[in-house]
């Protein structure tokens, strides 16, 4: 083969082969967000039809190629690589990541709030403890094994550090900062799943509270500035709690809920306004036939993990909508201000969740972790959309929403009957013991 034949099929490939493969990523991310309900199959149209016409043109490039001198394609051959690359991350950052959170950690937006996160000891909950605590949080991890909890907090304490050793602060700066950073982590321990350790949580996160309270008003209820109802299962078979309910609804929905009622007046107290997060999915759609008010424990349904995982996620966005409209109509009563409740979609994000699937399910995700890891988020990224929800104050008026990459979506019809939602409200108050 002639040099000059050589340096024809180099600058074709560079030409066409990474446009192609841009075009192919693009198509992949549709494909599998959509798959997994994240988004409809035109969402991301717009974005394949532009890598689709230069596809098209590099292939007219490639024909003309013929009829002029290789170094007239020298252009084409540096520019169509750079431009394929960078299209394929800004297909990640808009489609998958989403916005970062890094100027709340900038701008200290989180100074002075106490934030408590159940399940924050591994995943997005990890994530989000570490964010918020670097945008000046005092963050309670609300886990079941302490000795789990210690560890996150020893991470996220080193991660601070790692960033406070790359300033110019004095050494005796950096040894006070470090003292005064791990007082502002706080382990709480509770199982969600179980209700009497709700309640011994929400009584020793009462007595936390007041700790930390700087006013000395000792008649005044302690605050909790935001609440972010992160823990969650997705169990292959079906399991029970200690009260005889299953075990998915009862960690995902049912403990959660026991919580969020507890300290919604800790959450009123917040002066700046509480807020609940509540981490759902947008696999809530598989719960196409709606929230199964007669079946809520899957004692007569046939039990299959993504079946009642999808009906504990719209039951988290039921219970989300419902604590919003009843907090608005009551926001002219008495000083405290009604609290903000928003529920976020984290996205795709590779955690441990697959844990607990069954092996046809484990097993491929395993074997494929390197295709996915291209199409789903870390578990940093899965962290954006609650520290928005928790802290931009763009939100005021959104209260009971359904947010995904910091941004609000529509969600189906199933979330906006009122009327299941007060009844699922009615339920679970009966099934974990509050009165309504």
């Amino acid at each position: 083969m002639s040099e000059s034949l050589t340096t024809m099929r180099v600058y074709q490939g560079l030409i066409a082969g990474p446009i192609a493969l841009s075009l192919l990523y693009s198509i992949s991310v549709q494909c599998f967000l959509s798959g997994w309900h994240e988004c409809s199959w035109t969402y991301h149209l717009s974005s394949i039809s532009l890598r689709l016409t230069l596809v098209i043109v590099a292939i007219a490039i490639l024909f003309a190629m013929e009829e002029f001198s290789h170094d007239t394609f020298l252009l084409p051959a540096v520019v169509f690589p750079i431009l394929a690359v960078t299209l394929m991350v800004r297909t990640r950052k808009i489609y998958i990541t989403g916005p970062t959170s890094e100027k709340y950690i900038q701008t200290q937006a989180a100074k002075d709030k106490i934030v408590l996160i159940t399940g924050a000891n591994t995943g997005i909950g990890k994530e989000t403890a570490r964010q918020l605590f670097m945008a000046g949080a005092t963050v309670i991890l609300s886990c079941r094994s302490e000795q789990r909890a210690r560890d996150a907090m020893e991470d996220i304490l080193s991660s601070q550090q790692h960033n406070s050793s790359n300033s110019t602060a004095t050494e005796t700066t950096q040894l006070r900062s470090k003292t005064m950073d791990k007082d502002r982590l706080l382990f709480l321990q509770c199982d969600v799943s179980d209700y009497d350790s709700v309640r011994n949580a929400s009584q020793e996160l009462d007595k936390m509270l007041c700790k930390l309270d700087k006013s000395n008003d000792a008649t005044a209820t302690p605050a909790l500035d935001v609440l972010i109802n992160n823990a969650g299962i997705m169990m292959g078979t079906r399991k029970e709690n200690k009260a005889g309910h299953e075990l998915t609804m009862a960690c995902n929905h049912l403990g959660h809920f026991l919580l969020t009622n507890l300290l919604m007046p800790n959450l009123r107290a917040s002066k700046y306004g509480g807020r609940v997060v509540v981490v759902t999915s947008s696999t809530y759609t598989l719960a196409d036939k709606g929230m199964d008010l007669d079946d809520l424990q899957c004692e007569k349904r046939s039990y299959t993990m993504f079946s009642q995982y999808a009906q504990s996620k719209l039951a988290n966005i039921l219970m989300g909508k419902e604590l919003a409209r009843r907090e608005s109509e009551t926001k002219n009563k008495g000083t405290e201000k009604p609290v903000k409740v928003y529920n976020v979609h984290p996205g795709l994000v590779r955690t441990d969740v697959v844990r607990n699937m069954p092996w046809y399910l484990k097993y491929p995700n395993m074997m494929f972790s390197l295709v996915l890891v291209t199409l789903q988020k870390a578990p940093p990224a899965g962290a954006y959309t609650n520290v928005f929800c928790a802290l931009d104050e763009s939100l005021e008026n959104q209260s009971g929403e359904y947010f995904s990459n910091s941004e609000a979506f529509a969600t189906n019809k199933f979330t906006h009957d009122e009327d299941t939602a007060k009844r699922l409200w009615t339920l679970s108050c009966n099934l974990v013991g509050l009165k309504e």
